[in-house]
């Protein structure tokens, strides 16, 4: 009996640490902010902030002058700059894409990332014209090495590309989708994309800026959390003691397989 109980506690003890071990691994969630106006406090808005979303081109397809002037302020601060731009659908979107390039560029070599906005009224009613101007617009950023996201939600994409369009499903996803809520939850899959990368949440006024609330869901979490996933218990069984001194018992535990 005392044997049985030993190995109870046990095999509990390696239950309990499955367990642990499933749910520390969870989805890491950044959060940064986004804005279109010249930064009023850099310390007081940067602080607790990883990163920071600037306007880089306006909808008249003019490089935004504000941009320059805070990517300046920024400098010397470890906060990663995310140029985000809202094209200007009847102009040239080569022309736009290569001020785009040369303005990051300018401003702060070591940016990585240029974000795309598919949203407003003032794209073309053919989707099909939509789908050839951010077509041109990704292929001329794509040879410098830029991480490219397009900054949408379902109703925009839909309206603007159409229903079926999923040629840009391999850029990442900057999902606009204000439920106050900075996890992804909600998330209904379009255009192609599983899962959002960024969700803008919320709005708010913070060190005397109007800003927008966003949340980066780092890739190696998420990675972690489906590597992990299948090490959640899948069935936990405990059976009625067959004999009053002896406890009948079974818990099963999935183990996650090696890759070859």
């Amino acid at each position: 009996y005392q044997r049985r109980v030993h190995g109870i506690k046990k095999d509990m003890k390696l239950f309990i640490l499955c367990l642990c071990l499933a749910l520390a691994f969870g989805l890491k969630i950044t959060p940064f902010l986004d804005l279109s106006e010249e930064i009023q406090d850099v310390k007081c808005l940067t602080k607790g902030y990883e990163e920071i979303g600037l306007r880089v081109l306006t909808s008249v397809g003019k490089i935004d002058p504000i941009f320059i002037k805070n990517v300046a302020l920024l400098k010397g601060l470890k906060i990663d700059i995310n140029p985000y731009a809202v094209p200007c659908v009847t102009c040239d979107p080569v022309e736009q894409s290569n001020a785009i390039i040369q303005a990051v560029k300018t401003a702060d070599p070591e940016i990585e990332d240029i974000y795309i906005d598919v949203e407003g009224e003032k794209w073309n009613k053919e989707p099909e014209k939509n789908i050839e101007f951010l077509k041109k617009m990704v292929d001329e950023i794509k040879p410098h090495k830029f991480n490219i996201t397009i900054m949408t939600n379902e109703p925009s994409w839909t309206r603007i590309m159409g229903k079926t369009c999923d040629s840009f499903k391999k850029l990442d996803l900057w999902w606009i989708h204000h439920d106050k809520n900075p996890k992804p939850e909600g998330f209904k899959r379009f255009g192609g994309w599983k899962e959002p990368d960024y969700k803008q949440y919320d709005t708010g006024v913070i060190c005397k800026n109007n800003v927008n609330l966003n949340s980066d869901y780092d890739d190696d979490d998420r990675q972690n959390l489906n590597d992990v996933s299948p090490l959640i218990l899948s069935l936990i069984h405990i059976s009625e003691p067959t004999r009053p001194l002896y406890i009948s018992y079974a818990v099963f535990c999935l183990k996650k397989k090696k890759k070859n």
